[in-house]
């Protein structure tokens, strides 16, 4: 089984993996980016990201923001043709937050992204609710899935 590292970055630094998170998310703007907020940067900024490497290989990254000693929100990318390395990822990061003691873990999701439905509801993510009419893409209005976990569902 291949090891997975998580590599602290801070983006605005420039570090190694640095450029690769920024294509990742402009390659993917549209899951998480609005027609508001449209600056990758600030976006990256207000994250607290990991680069998730396998290999040595840039495979993905993953990102939480607003922890508060109790819970946070997460994102997260994969490189095409490294999903499955995202996903024993993606578990292992929910242990490790689950084990610094964070009791909740939410994603919001465009309902219209259903990759990513698919796969928190594989990392054991419930579906909380519906945002309608949440934010715009493309000036349209966009309704957003909300999904969590406790510490005690993993």
């Amino acid at each position: 089984m291949t090891h997975i590292d998580f590599i602290p970055l801070d983006v605005a630094e420039g570090e190694i993996f640095s450029r690769d998170v920024v294509n990742l998310v402009e390659e993917n703007k549209q899951y998480f980016l609005d027609d508001l907020n449209n600056n990758i940067m600030a976006f990256l900024h207000d994250l607290t990201l990991f680069a998730v490497v396998a290999k040595g290989n840039f495979i993905g990254f993953i990102g939480v923001e607003g922890v508060n000693g109790y819970s946070c929100s997460l994102h997260c990318a994969s490189v095409k043709g490294f999903e499955r390395y995202i996903f024993r990822a993606g578990k292992e990061f929910l242990r490790l937050c689950f084990k610094a003691k964070i009791k909740r873990i939410e994603v919001l999701i465009p309902e219209f992204n259903h990759k990513s439905i698919k796969f928190v509801k594989s990392l054991g993510f419930k579906k909380e609710g519906c945002l309608r009419a949440f934010r715009t893409n493309n000036k349209k209005p966009v309704n957003y899935n909300i999904y969590s976990i406790l510490d005690k569902e993993i």
